[in-house]
């Protein structure tokens, strides 16, 4: 199938334009080249509707895989108008596309009271960018073919360099004491997982909203310390901390139910399997 992935310079959609090149006819495309992607590439602006109708002319993709997104929670409340562009126009502009559509949503976008939130909770988000994506979810359901993933990621090799684990090994690696939340939790899957569950739902042509995450929900100072074990980092450098509250608003639980999400795929995704694969990872990025 001739399958298109966003954002293919960030750290999911590399993953996942590389993973889905094992099986598939693969174009990837993000605003600069990536040297880490396998397969063909398009550079250009995803906001500039002549390039998308260009692309999609071009390509005619089956499947479109939407993984480029505005996520720096402060440069959205900064610029709106750019958040906007990326997260909901353009999501619209794709989606209208004749092909199947799976949209990269996110696990901040259910009301921040509840927990363990299934696909029928209450969606309620606290800042721009969670407001933005599920504005996303809403142009994305429009076709009825649509996979919603709402999720929470991590790995290696972020366009910005600053994800949550990125930031941990290189304040550890230089021996940099760094501060956990043990009041903040989640279950997250590595990006590997996702992209192998992206291609398992596509197989299976699923539709709808789905959560995908693990079924181990951990807080943010746990899972630091869990991958500075992993990574042979010194997780004596790591100190509990709590969640203060600042100018953008954040949930303090995203764990997901992934019940649904297990009954599909007939299978769990384990944190000890990601973090495995993000060790494999970082000695691939180091050299190791």
């Amino acid at each position: 199938m001739r399958i298109l992935v966003t954002g293919t310079s960030g750290m999911l959609g590399r993953v996942v334009a590389n993973y889905l090149f094992r099986f598939h006819r693969v174009m990837g495309t993000s605003r600069t080249f990536s040297m880490y992607l396998k397969c063909p590439q398009s550079n250009g602006d995803l906001t500039n509707m002549f390039y998308v109708k260009h692309l999609l002319d071009e390509f005619d993709p089956q499947i479109i895989v939407h993984c480029a997104a505005s996520t720096n929670l402060e440069l959205c409340e900064r610029d709106k108008e750019a958040a906007k562009n990326i997260n909901i126009l353009t999501t619209d502009v794709l989606s209208n596309h004749n092909s199947k559509f799976v949209y990269i949503s996110t696990d901040s976008v259910y009301a921040p009271q509840l927990e363990n939130c299934s696909e029928s909770s209450k969606t309620d988000p606290l800042n721009y960018y969670a407001w933005t994506k599920l504005q996303g979810e809403t142009a994305s359901l429009k076709r009825k073919n649509s996979l919603i993933l709402r999720t929470n990621i991590y790995g290696l090799n972020s366009s910005t360099g600053n994800s949550l684990v990125e930031w941990a090994i290189a304040n550890l690696a230089n021996n940099k004491q760094i501060t956990g939340y043990k009041d903040v939790f989640f279950n997250p899957v590595h990006t590997e997982q996702l992209a192998q569950t992206i291609h398992i739902l596509i197989d299976k042509d699923v539709a709808g909203v789905l959560n995908v995450s693990s079924s181990h929900s951990i807080s943010k100072y746990e899972f630091l310390i869990r991958i500075a074990e992993k990574l042979n980092l010194d997780f004596n450098l790591i100190k509990e901390g709590v969640y203060l509250d600042s100018a953008i608003k954040r949930s303090k639980n995203t764990t997901l139910n992934n019940d649904k999400m297990k009954a599909v795929l007939e299978r769990d995704l384990l944190l000890s399997d990601g973090l495995e694969m993000l060790r494999r990872e970082y000695e691939l990025y180091t050299n190791k």
